[in-house]
């Protein structure tokens, strides 16, 4: 019996300490949950605090560049305002394709997909006119054929891109989008046209040193078309050669019986004819200097001079 009360006893003892140990380490929890929430209620009004001090100096900012830019004008090195990002998808195939271009086989695939429609030729790159590339050496129309590829390919993304458009623009499309996603796809239509054109441009201004002036006034107001310079080029040239020499045959040299006289300043008089030689009535100039030697030498000829046949008498 004592064993047995004693063990009951040693067993009570051990409930008391782990109760203790547990009321105790209850109490350490409660404390530091109290003192994380106040520390969290001091972060959380210091955070209101800065981000009101950095709201009050992004407001300070903004009227100081607001009023620099009355005074002083625009900033000529800000890049402006960038757009909303793309997805990264984009991005990353973009990227690929504009640092390294495309693959020759993917290339090649995307041109043969998309071709020209049949009652849009001019999405195709006009040709060089035979006449003009006649002229050109092998170099320059290898230039120009360089050019002609690059027209080419932004003729098949407009393909691509006008399938989709009028896909869109058919009444009984299933395709239902936005008017802004419209307008973006026909901006985007836009500046591709716009960059097929510049390349025609530039084509037409390379060649114009190669051209003579006549050929290049004609060439200059020629509009593009399935043809670098217009189909109708050879003729207008024609035309314009024609044109200048029925107006050289019809300018009229003049009135009849209207001679033309010389211009003559009449305020201008002409010199005489000044003597080589000495004559009677030669007067000297008194300048105060005495004459030279060689000139006392010819005041006074020699004997032999004067008995010489058509000889010539000096005066003073």
């Amino acid at each position: 019996m004592k064993r047995k009360q004693k063990e009951d006893s040693k067993r009570r003892a051990k409930r008391k300490r782990l109760l203790e140990d547990l009321r105790e380490k209850m109490e350490k929890f409660e404390r530091s949950m109290e003192s994380s929430s106040s520390s969290l209620d001091s972060e959380s009004s210091d955070s209101d605090l800065e981000s009101e001090i950095s709201s009050n100096d992004d407001r300070t900012r903004d009227e100081g560049e607001a009023t620099l830019k009355v005074i002083l004008g625009e900033d000529p090195k800000s890049t402006g305002e960038k757009g909303p990002p793309l997805c990264e998808a984009l991005v990353n195939r973009w990227s690929s394709y504009l640092g390294a271009g495309l693959e020759r086989d993917v290339r090649d695939a995307l041109i043969v997909k998309y071709k020209i429609p049949e009652n849009c030729s001019l999405l195709d790159a006009p040709k060089l006119n035979p006449e003009i590339g006649a002229s050109l050496t092998p170099a320059q129309i290898k230039k120009d054929q360089f050019s002609m590829t690059i027209q080419n390919k932004l003729g098949r993304a407009l393909v691509a891109q006008g399938s989709v458009l009028n896909d869109i623009l058919v009444q009984d499309s299933a395709i239902q989008l936005e008017d802004s996603t419209k307008t973006a796809l026909a901006d985007a239509a836009k500046l591709i046209c716009e960059a097929h054109y510049l390349i025609s441009f530039h084509r037409k201004h390379e060649l114009y040193p190669f051209l003579n002036p006549e050929v290049q006034k004609v060439a200059m107001k020629s509009n593009i078309g399935g043809l670098l310079f217009g189909e109708d080029f050879q003729e207008k040239y024609k035309t314009a050669r024609e044109v200048k020499k029925t107006s050289w045959e019809l300018k009229a040299a003049g009135p009849s019986g209207y001679k033309k006289e010389k211009k003559s300043n009449l305020n201008y008089k002409r010199q005489g004819n000044r003597p080589r030689f000495k004559t009677e009535n030669y007067v000297k100039k008194n300048t105060g200097r005495k004459p030279s030697q060689r000139y006392r030498n010819l005041q006074q000829p020699s004997n032999q001079q004067n008995h010489r046949k058509g000889s010539r008498k000096y005066y003073n």
